[in-house]
């Protein structure tokens, strides 16, 4: 899924984060519930293989193990995306060096996960 992403919207350049949602995997009285840990990321990108027509996508983040969001309204300048021994990682204000990107342990936006899935919703 990284790949696909990876090819259709790039490093999500001049995209916006728009709406986040964070569920647990407890419920209201502290009983655990089936399931994992999950954040729903909504971010306005650009398609690089459709013309670059500007897209709302939902990405969906399942059990997550790390979740730093600190408020910020400008734009996503690159994203970094990897996946390492099995752990999929989106920082979305990596550091930034002239020819790679690398994770920045202070990222104002980064989620680390074992498996993420992905939706177009206009």
């Amino acid at each position: 899924m990284i790949e696909v992403l990876k090819e259709t919207y790039g490093d999500f350049h001049d995209a916006l984060i728009t709406e986040i949602r964070y569920k647990t995997n407890f419920n209201y009285h502290n009983n655990q519930d089936n399931g994992v840990n999950e954040v729903e990321l909504f971010i306005s990108c650009f398609n690089l293989i459709n013309n670059f027509k500007r897209e709302l996508i939902k990405i969906t983040f399942f059990d997550v193990s790390v979740f730093k969001f600190v408020a910020y309204e400008g734009m996503v300048n690159s994203a970094l995306l990897k996946n390492e021994n099995d752990l999929i990682t989106f920082d979305f204000f990596p550091s930034i060096y002239h020819d790679h990107l690398e994770e920045d342990l202070n990222s104002d936006c980064i989620i680390k996960c074992k498996k993420v899935y992905y939706s177009v919703i206009e």
